[in-house]
Formats: C-alpha cells, sequence, structure tokens
C-alpha cells in the first residue's frame, strides 16, 4: 500500500485509531454497487443514453494497519 501525509485528521477504517495531520496513512476504495448493463436517463430504456454505474466508498487506514 503506498503512504501520504495527512493534511487532516482521519479515523482509521479498521482500528478506529485517529490519524493526526502530517502522519502517514494509507487509501483504498471499495465499490459497493456496479451495474455494467448501466443506468439510463429517462423513463425508457435507450442503448444511446445508458452509461455504466459504479458506486465507491473510500477507506482510510493508519500505517500499522496498512503495513501489516
Amino acid at each position: 500500500m503506498k503512504f501520504k501525509k495527512t493534511r487532516k485528521e482521519r479515523v482509521c477504517s479498521q482500528c478506529s485509531n485517529p490519524i493526526l495531520k502530517g502522519n502517514l496513512y494509507g487509501q483504498k476504495s471499495k465499490t459497493i454497487i456496479s451495474d455494467p448493463k448501466g443506468q439510463c436517463i429517462g423513463s425508457e430504456w435507450n442503448d444511446n443514453t445508458a452509461f455504466a454505474f459504479r458506486l465507491s466508498q473510500k477507506f482510510d487506514y493508519c500505517f500499522e494497519c496498512g503495513n501489516g
């Protein structure tokens, strides 16, 4: 996992410890909902207006949890 310095206070998603400003943290995203067929704008299905839909959430990890 790649680590970088945080500019704001965060909370580790695994151990719930605070990550203070200037400390190293890692970040991963997880896909919550994925619809490759897609969503359509309007009331009727149309291949021209359909687009793939994906919803993801980012998770922050402290240096200790991300390293081990």
